[in-house]
């Protein structure tokens, strides 16, 4: 299977895939050429002959085609919080990135979302989100909150896309921050902001940042591969490649894809600044399905203190409730029910007395 980053892609193959590459005639019966038509009893050409018969014009060779992977609409586990806010977010990417054979361009997108009752102008901002060249898939990886409000919100949506290009699949990951807002009626897309990263040149990148990019049980989309290369701080890489060394870890996103500020406020979130990241998974489990008296959660939220991490956001809050000072390192609300936030303050909290 090939990666495509911008203008950078590695070849594909289908077996890596587990795709099917078949042969199919020029009616899509399949098989081979057509075979000459025998000729009548009693005619000329019906007695045998050296020369074989050349093949018929009308059967030109078989095409390949190539299969795109069984795509599934994102579907709530767990403890989803307003789980009719994530569907509708969920429902407009994937309409917008399920692109048909002969679908492809920015008219046939408007005609998708409308279609999926979203509204068409959606793709004004969110253009850089469809693939290079159709037909395409888009499944979901996963849908995270960025922000929860009683009429606003921000989903993350990490999402792995397949399309056929020059006969072969190539495949990458963007994410997508969906915003919505209610109104009456329910949930609606108000906007789309797309993250769409290039691939990361290792050789270029330091070792720091290198050892979180080849850790085979660091899954990161390729937004946050390119801000682990380019913008995350020292103590968030530390921490990173510690975890990993650990466990298994699906990441969300550090910067890229995250709304710019804390949500609902005017401060900027750390995951700005290159000093946070949001992990939707730990060793295979979904943070939402885990019980926030889980002792794998509680064990995992302690290490990343352990690791220095200064504001941990997550299903559980162990120390309590003591704002504004040093002992407050934890904390757990609505928006964090589906992922664990580790972040790094730039200036740290005055210790309680």
């Amino acid at each position: 299977m090939a990666r495509a980053d911008g203008l950078s892609r590695r070849a594909v193959l289908a077996a890596g895939l587990g795709l099917a590459v078949a042969g199919c005639s020029s009616d899509g019966a399949g098989g081979g050429s057509a075979a000459p038509s025998a000729p009548a009893p009693g005619t000329p050409s019906a007695r045998p002959t050296a020369t074989p018969p050349s093949p018929s014009p009308s059967a030109p060779a078989p095409s390949p085609t190539v299969a795109l992977p069984s795509v599934e609409p994102w579907r709530p586990v767990g403890d989803e919080q307003r789980p009719e806010v994530k569907l509708a977010a969920t429902a407009a990417v994937q309409a917008l990135l399920a692109v048909p054979a002969g679908g492809g361009g920015a008219a046939a997108a408007r005609a998708r979302l409308d279609a999926a009752g979203v509204d068409p102008g959606l793709l004004d901002g969110a253009g850089s989100l469809l693939p290079p060249s159709g037909p395409s898939v888009a499944q979901v990886v996963y849908p995270s909150y960025g922000g929860l409000l009683d009429d606003d919100a921000s989903v993350i949506t990490v999402v792995r896309q397949w399309w056929v290009q020059d006969g072969e699949v190539a495949e990458r990951e963007v994410i997508a921050d969906v915003r919505l807002r209610r109104r009456s009626g329910g949930w609606r897309v108000r906007e789309v902001r797309p993250a769409v990263a290039g691939a990361v040149d290792l050789a270029r990148v330091e070792p720091a940042a290198r050892a979180v990019l080849e850790a085979p049980s660091l899954q990161l989309p390729d937004p946050a591969r390119q801000d682990v290369a380019r913008l995350a701080v020292p103590e968030l890489l530390a921490l990173l490649t510690a975890l990993g060394e650990r466990h298994e870890l699906q990441v969300v996103c550090l910067r890229s894809g995250h709304p710019r500020e804390v949500y609902g406020t005017t401060r900027d979130s750390n995951h700005w600044r290159g000093r946070a990241v949001d992990i939707w998974a730990v060793d295979g489990v979904p943070v939402v399905t885990m019980e926030p008296d889980d002792r794998r959660l509680l064990a995992f939220l302690a290490e990343g203190r352990d690791l220095g991490a200064t504001e941990i956001g997550s299903p559980a809050d162990p120390d309590g409730p003591q704002e504004g000072c040093r002992g407050r390192v934890f904390f757990a609300n609505e928006l964090h029910r589906d992922h664990v936030h580790f972040g790094f303050d730039r200036v740290p909290k005055p210790t309680c007395g």
